[in-house]
């Protein structure tokens, strides 16, 4: 063996790993672009509603959308987006940070991984399965708040398990830091604080002697963690008579939830129901309701989603109409629960090859999730594969065949005794839990809101191919003796 390969041989494998998680977000971005020649494909539907806020905060100082106070999106990405507008290279510098937050989110999948195993091998295989994951990769090139919102998230589930490890507050602050940046980027998390605090609670009173100051250490931890969200709340109060986080609430109960609930009428699609509702609206209430003209998130959307009377109505509307189909209601929910963990969307891949353009696919999407909203995830799933475009259909079966693999390893892992009795391993699966919980329904006919799962499910799984590894391992030295 010559001393080059010796010296390569030396290498840590996690840099390895890292090369090759850098590598390939670094090309797919960079040949589509060189292939398609258009910035475009680095923008998602959701871009824009964050890109304005963030231009408007730089004139003005102020964060806003149209004239109006922003209210709509919480401001945690519209901050990273600003470097970039100041450079006047938005999308280079927003498809590089974004690369560096995905390496990073494999780094942490490694670290998660060493504090749930404390096997370095294991940890390795876990970081190369995050690597190598198509959510992850394809993300990273799009400037959507996807990446950024799991690395922070990583990054806090790090520090909160240092913490349960070393007992040290300084792990739970940064934990808090954390969680409070993730939330900031997207409001999903915002529950999060009342659930670790409670598992700070319960091992405070089952596991640890120091009782009262772990209380106090989840005190702590909540008052930052909760007090730092709420300032938000406080400020949308002062400024739009708002109370909430983000009126994104209103928006998806209204737009999403009701009429996905409407949409298993006979006769009727997702899209209509949602026009339907945005006229009903318009029809409820005083033009003078309507303020300004803010960037649509769908093109269903009220006319001003920053207007409380407007937001009041549709919290409203929208529970009574859940509220008289409560069935049909709690069957939608499940479905998206199980469609988040088993579905792929083939939507990020094909725009960013720019086979479509940003919403060029509404006439498919819509028959999707028609389908999928009045039968079930089957459905759907039966949709792609029989009823879409030959590009759709095979893009979408190499993305079923690619989760079908992590899935197998994952249930593989999951009866073993790190899973069952491991408290690092327990609250993994409590965190993943949370986020199919509370986006399984309409939301869960998108796959990117698997993506803060997926590290997750990288650490499971990466621990199946350990297994399967160790197993043909001892039969291949049985075999030789």
């Amino acid at each position: 063996m010559t001393a080059a390969a010796k010296q390569l041989n030396r290498v840590n494998p996690l840099v390895w790993v890292l090369l090759i998680a850098f590598s390939i977000r670094l090309l797919l971005p960079l040949i589509a672009f060189i292939f398609t020649k258009e910035l475009a494909i680095f923008y998602g539907g959701d871009t824009a509603s964050y890109l304005v806020p963030a231009k408007e905060l730089l004139r003005s100082g102020r964060y806003m959308t149209g004239g109006f106070p922003e209210i709509f999106r919480a401001p945690g990405y519209s901050l990273l987006l600003i470097p970039g507008i100041i450079s006047n290279r938005l999308e280079l510098v927003m498809v590089a940070l974004q690369i560096g937050f995905s390496c990073l989110t494999v780094y942490l999948v490694f670290k998660l991984a060493l504090l749930v195993f404390n096997n370095n091998k294991i940890a390795i295989i876990c970081a190369w399965l995050y690597a190598l994951e198509p959510l992850s990769i394809v993300y990273a090139g799009k400037i959507l708040t996807e990446t950024a919102f799991t690395t922070f998230l990583m990054a806090f589930l790090y520090y909160f398990l240092v913490y349960l490890n070393k007992r040290s507050l300084i792990s739970l602050l940064a934990a808090a830091v954390m969680l409070v940046a993730a939330t900031y980027v997207r409001p999903i998390a915002y529950y999060l604080p009342f659930l670790f605090t409670l598992i700070l609670v319960v091992f405070a009173i089952a596991k640890f002697p120091n009782k009262k100051t772990i209380l106090i250490h989840a005190l702590i931890f909540f008052s930052i963690s909760m007090g730092s969200m709420y300032l938000w709340n406080i400020r949308n109060k002062i400024v739009a008579g708002y109370s909430g986080f983000s009126s994104v609430t209103e928006v998806n109960l209204y737009y999403w939830h009701a009429a996905a609930v409407l949409t298993a009428k006979p006769g009727t699609n997702f899209h209509g129901q949602q026009a339907m509702l945005r006229e009903q609206l318009q029809k409820a209430l005083p033009p003078e309701a309507f303020q300004g003209k803010n960037i649509a998130h769908i093109c269903a959307c009220a006319p001003d989603y920053g207007s409380p009377i407007v937001l009041k109505y549709m919290r409203e509307e929208a529970k009574k109409i859940i509220f008289s189909h409560p069935f049909s209601y709690l069957k939608l929910r499940l479905n998206g629960m199980v469609n988040i963990l088993f579905n792929s969307t083939p939507w990020p891949y094909l725009t960013l090859m720019n086979y479509y353009k940003i919403g060029g696919f509404t006439q498919i999407a819509n028959a999707y999730e028609t389908e999928f909203f009045r039968n079930g995830w089957l459905a759907g799933m039966s949709y792609y594969l029989n009823k879409t475009p030959a590009t759709v259909r095979i893009t979408w079966l190499i993305l079923q065949v690619n989760l079908l693999i992590y899935w197998c390893l994952t249930l593989i892992a999951l009866p073993s005794k790190f899973f069952i009795k491991n408290t690092p391993a327990l609250i993994l699966i409590t965190l993943a839990s949370y986020f199919v919980i509370i986006t399984g329904g309409p939301e869960g006919g998108s796959s990117r809101y698997r993506h803060p799962i997926m590290p997750i499910i990288c650490i499971v799984a990466g621990y199946g191919l350990y297994f399967i590894l160790e197993k043909f391992k001892e039969k291949f030295n049985r075999e030789t003796r």
